[in-house]
């Protein structure tokens, strides 16, 4: 199940993935995530780099202004806190 955040502007995040064996997260804002942090995320898919990205996503919930859709290009966080440009980690 994939859940779409609102940020604190209200502008949605990309979602996490909620699995059997734990969520994964797909953005970490201004923190690099660890090349540990991505294998487990990877362990917690049951997949590797090549079958899940890009990764498509819908809300599932009746929403006034219609689904959420996206696309996951990777694990993403900001260059750094003071420059947000946007990098893809996979």
């Amino acid at each position: 199940m994939m859940v779409p955040l609102p940020n604190r502007s209200g502008i949605v995040q990309d979602p996490i993935l909620l699995t059997e064996q734990g969520q994964v997260m797909f953005w970490f804002g201004a923190m690099v995530p660890s090349a540990g942090i991505i294998r487990e995320a990877y362990a917690k898919l049951g997949r590797d780099v090549a079958t899940v990205f890009p990764c498509r996503y819908s809300s599932a919930a009746t929403l006034i202004g219609g689904p959420i859709t996206g696309t996951v290009r990777g694990f993403m966080h900001y260059r750094s806190f003071s420059d947000r440009t946007v990098i893809d980690v996979r």
